[in-house]
């Protein structure tokens, strides 16, 4: 496999989800292989009857004026052309897409991030204000024991 065809077939497996992009693929190589075979071999096997003396020079010569690979090389430019402006659409498309889901995700891990503190907030202050209820009855029975301790001190200092 010539590295024309393997460069064709990576092509093909990075745009497999996209099938205009393959159609434009396969008009490409399509053109390509109509390049090789009606300018460029002909012209090469020209040169190579030219090389054992059995054309003239005069003929590759005019062969390669009349530019018989041009039309096909023209017609390949253009679609390279197409298949690019289509992929920096593509590119521009998806950049666009992940930088909003970038935004999505920063957006949420900032307003998930601040319910978190005020879930915290609101437990801390419950838990404080039950500790603070109990601490308060606690508080409370330890005052009335030391009002009938400091009572029975004090009959007992009478006597």
């Amino acid at each position: 496999m010539c590295s024309s065809d393997l460069h064709w077939t990576q092509a093909k497996k990075l745009t497999a989800d996209n099938p205009k992009q393959q159609e434009r693929l396969d008009a490409l190589f399509s053109n390509y292989e109509q390049w090789i075979g009606k300018a460029l071999e002909p012209e090469i096997a020209l040169r190579r009857k030219v090389n054992d003396g059995q054309a003239k020079m005069d003929e590759l010569v005019a062969s390669v004026r009349a530019a018989k690979g041009k039309q096909y090389m023209d017609g390949m430019r253009a679609q390279l052309s197409q298949i690019g402006e289509a992929e920096s659409v593509l590119l521009t498309q998806r950049t666009r897409e992940a930088e909003q889901l970038q935004a999505r995700t920063s957006a949420v891990l900032i307003f998930g991030s601040l319910a978190a503190i005020l879930m915290a907030a609101g437990v801390g202050y419950l838990l404080v204000r039950d500790l603070l209820k109990v601490l308060d009855r606690k508080s409370t029975r330890l005052n009335s024991s030391h009002l009938v301790i400091s009572y029975a001190v004090f009959c007992l200092k009478k006597k």
